[in-house]
C-alpha cells in the first residue's frame, strides 16, 4: 500500500512538472514564431565612426523610462575576477524603451518597455506559470508609477513606432510587445540573429502570438566598424547602427544613435549597469566568455571616442548627471517627425 502510494505520488509529481514544462514551453514564447531576414539598405559612404559622427544626420532620442526591477544586482555579474569586489546595492534597476524620431523613416524603438499592467501587479502581463519560476529563482519585482507605461509615453507625443528592435528577448525588453502590437497590428520585432534560440525563447512569458514573426538581423558581410566589430546602417544613412554583442544571449545586439546632442552607445545587458561596464565585468548569461569580449569591443569603443554616452542596459548614462540620455517624464517628450515617414526595411 505504501509503495502504491509512492508511486501515485510520483506520477502526479512527474505529471505536474510535464504540464507545467508545456505550459512554459509553449504558452507566447518566442522561438516557434516564423523568421524573415531583416532587409539591410546600401552601404554608406561612411566606414569610420569619426566619420559617421562628422557627417551623418542626427536624430531625435528619447529614453523612456518605464518601470523598475529589483533583482539581486550580483546575479548579473559574469565570472570575472573583480566581481568579487563588487559591493551589492540595493537601488532598483530602470527598466527602459529607447525612442528613435527619423525624419524620414518615422519612429522605431530599442526594446519595448513595460506596458500600464505592472503599474498593479509586480509581474504586470507575464503568464503564468512562467511568473512563478521567475519569482522562485531570481526573485524579481517590478514596479511602475501610473501612466510611466510605455504607451502612455508614447501617446503623449504622438509616437507610432513601426519597429522594435530587441537588444534581447528577456522578458524586461519584450514585456511592452502586446500593447505595442495591439495599437500598430503590422509592428516588426527585429532581433539579433538566432535570437528565438536563446534559453529564454523557450520561455512561455505570454509575449508574443502565433501569427507574428520575427524579422532577423544578419551580421554576415556587414561592415567592420572597429572597435565594434561588424555593424548594420539600419537606415542606410549613418544615423542609427546595430552591433553584434552576443553571449549575454545568443543574439543580443546593442545600438549606436547620432543623437541630436551627440552620439550615444545603447549597449542592453551587454553589460547591465554602470559598475560593471567602469570595472570590466562581463555580464552572466550564455557565454560568458563570449560575452566578456563583447563587453570589452565596447568599452574599446568609449575609450576610443570619449564624446560618446553610454547608455547601459538599466542605469542612466555614465559620466551623467540625469536620469539617460534625454529621459523625459511623461508628456515631455519631444515634438515627432512630422509628415509621411518611409516604413523601416523599405528604403529601397
Amino acid at each position: 500500500m505504501k509503495r502504491s502510494r509512492i508511486w501515485q505520488l510520483a506520477l502526479g509529481t512527474l505529471g505536474i512538472a510535464l504540464v507545467t514544462a508545456a505550459l512554459v514551453l509553449t504558452h507566447g514564447n518566442a522561438r516557434g514564431l516564423e523568421r524573415v531576414p531583416f532587409e539591410a539598405p546600401p552601404r554608406s559612404s561612411l566606414e569610420s565612426w569619426a566619420d559617421v559622427f562628422a557627417r551623418a544626420p542626427r536624430v531625435a532620442l528619447v529614453s523612456l523610462d518605464t518601470g523598475t526591477v529589483g533583482v539581486p544586482r550580483q546575479l548579473m555579474l559574469g565570472a570575472h575576477p573583480a566581481a568579487a569586489s563588487y559591493v551589492p546595492d540595493p537601488t532598483l534597476l530602470r527598466v527602459f524603451a529607447h525612442l528613435i524620431r527619423h525624419p524620414r523613416f518615422g519612429d522605431v524603438l530599442v526594446d519595448s518597455g513595460l506596458d500600464a499592467s505592472f503599474a498593479s501587479d509586480p509581474y504586470g502581463n507575464v503568464a503564468r506559470p512562467a511568473r512563478w519560476i521567475i519569482d522562485a529563482f531570481l526573485h524579481a519585482r517590478y514596479t511602475q508609477e501610473p501612466g510611466h507605461d510605455v504607451m502612455a509615453q508614447l501617446a503623449a507625443q504622438g509616437a507610432h513606432p513601426s519597429a522594435v528592435f530587441f537588444t534581447h528577448l528577456h522578458l524586461d525588453h519584450t514585456a511592452g510587445i502586446p500593447a505595442l502590437s495591439a495599437a500598430s497590428p503590422n509592428l516588426r520585432l527585429v532581433t539579433g540573429p538566432h535570437e528565438a534560440d536563446d534559453f529564454s525563447g523557450w520561455f512561455g512569458f505570454g509575449h508574443v502570438r502565433g501569427d507574428q514573426r520575427w524579422t532577423e538581423l544578419d551580421f554576415a558581410g556587414a561592415r567592420d566598424m572597429a572597435p565594434l566589430g561588424p555593424a548594420i546602417d539600419v537606415f542606410g544613412d549613418g544615423s542609427f547602427w546595430a552591433i553584434s554583442t552576443p553571449g549575454h544571449s545568443i543574439g543580443h545586439v546593442s545600438f549606436v544613435v547620432n543623437a541630436e546632442d551627440g552620439p550615444v552607445l545603447l549597449t542592453g545587458d551587454a553589460t547591465h549597469y554602470n559598475w560593471a561596464f567602469e570595472h570590466d565585468v562581463g555580464p552572466s548569461g550564455t557565454d560568458e566568455a563570449q560575452a566578456q569580449e563583447s563587453l570589452d569591443h565596447l568599452r574599446a569603443f568609449a575609450s576610443a571616442y570619449p564624446d560618446v554616452r553610454v547608455h547601459t542596459g538599466h542605469e542612466a548614462s555614465i559620466g551623467s548627471s540625469a536620469p539617460g540620455p534625454s529621459v523625459r517624464a511623461p508628456g515631455a517628450l519631444p515634438s515627432g517627425p512630422s509628415g509621411t515617414s518611409t516604413p523601416v526595411g523599405a528604403q529601397r
